[in-house]
C-alpha cells in the first residue's frame, strides 16, 4: 500500500469513528501484520500527530473534533 493511500484510508477511519482511540483507528486501517510493522510510524507521525498538534484530536481520550 502506498503511503498516500494509507493516509487517506486513515483519515476516513478517523472521521467515521470519532470515539475510537488512535490504536483502534490504526488497526482499522491495516490489512495485514506486515503492514502493521511498516505503517505504524507513518500513522503516528504523519496522520495522528498533525491532528493532535492541529487541535483536531485531543491527546487525552483521543476524541476527534469534526469541522
Amino acid at each position: 500500500m502506498r503511503v498516500k493511500d494509507f493516509k487517506e484510508r486513515a483519515l476516513i477511519a478517523i472521521r467515521g469513528n470519532p470515539g475510537m482511540t488512535r490504536m483502534e483507528w490504526f488497526n482499522s486501517c491495516i490489512n495485514s501484520e506486515a503492514e502493521r510493522d511498516k505503517l505504524w510510524h507513518v500513522f503516528k507521525f504523519e496522520v495522528a500527530l498533525p491532528l493532535v498538534i492541529g487541535g483536531w484530536v485531543k491527546s487525552e481520550g483521543d476524541q476527534f473534533f469534526p469541522q
